[in-house]
């Protein structure tokens, strides 16, 4: 098994990220700087607002249309769009076109929701054990802290240096530098034969699997940290901004604060992978996002301030190692992507929320009360869900009771670990009683079993083809071949059978050459076996004994 020391493909995504991350925020601070020469302050938020808005609207329609795209390759394709966006952005500086600038602002806003969906994707796939998992998203929530520190502060000193037009083309190099490291990943995952999701619309699958009982207080709380996010934006500008607060300059060094908590959050995170209570850290860290703000309402005192700023970075980093980390564990390779779409979606519009409503909140209550009572309902809501998260953590942060018996399945063992055990969070036990039909000759395949108890027979008509006890499969053949079942599969005895439906067992076995070639292989060796069985008579008709 590897660890993440060794995981070459987990250096390069990671790797990658941070490339995009320190260009991203860079451009922010060149696009500010190029907006307001061109227009003004009108001009900044409209550049803003085309900065967020497009992705956040369009990002969930567009990403289930990746589905039939390598994620590596998808990667690579939105570093090397932004690469030829940040040329473009560089000619529309040159020339003082505002609109050039927000159309090619509002398409990278596009690529950006496309790029941060499908690395969440991306590093579902690259982290080979669970184990590893928690690491990988301290180092994803590193690089991001590290990105608010310096992606800044580059784009600064390449204005300073090199002037705001010659900096944005010189970005181009970092994005192409993140598109050799991704192309440079090499991953047994393949696009999958079918992606099949049952929702008329993609964004509903998605919505049912942000919205399902075991994560939806979950994803609340990182809703409600996306909502506070926007609310402080505002708090601190108007914080520092008022008479004696410290200017400009101490809103730039708050936030710089903010990020240097995040990497010490990080860090800390990767010392404690905390898996049995993964949830509950979550909403703690969630917590630390309302105490700080709670309390500088009640002290507003630049000391404070920075404390409350650092204290904030660190919760966000908990929040988003260790809650990241769970929907990881819950949410089908295959449909991750579109989630995480979905998902960064709403916190954007949320965000946005947040930024309008701030100025509102300031002025009614005064900006003091503001903070205290906004930051005391984050805390109380966080301490609310706490009871259903110790319940999340004890449903996903230990392995499944059927685990084991899903990692020996021969169809099913040449897949990563991860993979097998989000297999495993996805069965359903069916309890049958004796004489009951599983799998009934002629229909359409539906789903992929394990024996967990009891015995099963195989029937080809009156007759009996074989039996199945513990930890044997059937039904692969139907449904790798699109065939109807033409055989039936009836409990002997009353037994307990692990039912995997057809979607996700298509998507999670053809979605890997070694899976694939692997289950293909259990099939042709079932028709094979019916093929020498089958009298002479009836030579060239191939019955799916495996259903």
């Amino acid at each position: 098994m590897k660890t993440r020391r060794h995981n070459r493909n987990l250096w390069l995504v990671e790797a990658g990220w941070g490339c995009w991350v320190a260009a991203d925020l860079a451009l922010l601070v060149m696009l500010a700087v190029v907006a307001f020469r061109i227009g003004g302050v009108g001009a900044v938020g409209l550049v803003g607002a085309a900065r967020v808005l497009p992705g956040a609207l369009l990002g969930p329609f567009v990403v289930p249309v990746t589905d039939r795209m390598s994620r590596t390759h998808l990667l690579v394709l939105s570093h090397a769009f932004a690469a030829a966006m940040s040329l473009v952005l560089a000619w529309a500086a040159v020339r003082d076109s505002a609109l050039v600038l927000v159309l090619v602002v509002g398409l990278g806003s596009l690529a950006g929701s496309i790029f941060k969906a499908v690395l969440r994707a991306a590093i579902i796939q690259v982290v080979v054990s669970p184990a590893d998992l928690v690491n990988a998203n301290a180092a994803y929530a590193a690089i991001e802290g590290l990105g608010t520190v310096v992606g800044p502060v580059l784009g600064g000193a390449l204005v300073a240096v090199l002037g705001a037009s010659a900096g944005l083309g010189s970005l181009t190099v970092i994005y192409l530098a993140g598109a050799a490291l991704s192309a440079l990943v090499r991953t047994a995952y393949q696009v999958p034969a079918r992606v099949t999701t049952g929702a008329k619309f993609p964004g509903m699958q998605a919505f049912r699997l942000l919205a399902a009982v075991r994560v939806r207080w979950l994803v609340g709380v990182f809703l409600g940290q996306c909502f506070m996010r926007g609310l402080l934006t505002v708090f601190i500008a108007a914080f520092c901004l008022a008479p004696g607060g410290g200017g400009e300059n101490r809103v730039a060094a708050l936030f710089a604060t903010l990020g240097l908590g995040g990497l010490v959050g990080a860090w800390l995170c990767s010392r404690s992978p905390g898996r049995t209570s993964a949830g509950r850290r979550a909403a703690i860290g969630v917590a630390l996002w309302g105490a700080p703000i709670a309390a500088l309402g009640i002290w507003p005192q630049a000391d404070v301030a920075w404390v409350a700023l650092a204290v904030v970075g660190l919760g966000n980093a908990m929040e988003d190692v260790y809650g990241l980390s769970v929907l990881d564990r819950v949410l089908p390779e295959h449909l991750a992507a579109r989630a995480y779409a979905l998902f960064w979606s709403v916190s954007a519009g949320l965000i946005t929320l947040g930024s309008l409503l701030g100025p509102v909140l300031v002025s009614s209550f005064g900006l003091g009360r503001a903070m205290w009572f906004s930051g005391a309902a984050l805390v109380f809501c966080c301490v609310l869900v706490l009871p259903t998260m110790k319940g999340l953590d004890a449903r996903v942060g230990q392995p499944p009771p059927d685990l084991a018996l899903v990692r020996a399945t021969a169809q099913l063992s040449a897949l990563p670990d991860m993979a097998v055990e989000r297999l495993a969070r996805s069965l359903r036990r069916r309890e049958l009683y004796a004489g009951e039909v599983v799998l009934r000759q002629g229909d359409a395949p539906d789903g992929f079993g394990i024996v967990a108890r009891g015995t099963l027979r195989v029937m080809q008509g009156p007759q009996t083809v074989r039996e199945l006890s513990r930890g044997a499969s059937f039904g692969e053949v139907g449904l790798l071949m699109e065939r109807p079942r033409t055989a039936s599969v009836v409990a002997v005895d009353p037994a307990v059978v692990l039912w995997l439906d057809a979607a996700t067992f298509v998507a999670a076995v053809t979605g890997h050459r070694d899976a694939a070639a692997a289950a293909m292989n259990v099939a042709h060796g079932h028709l094979n076996a019916d093929e020498e069985r089958i009298s002479p008579p009836h030579r060239g008709r191939h019955p799916d004994t495996a259903a």
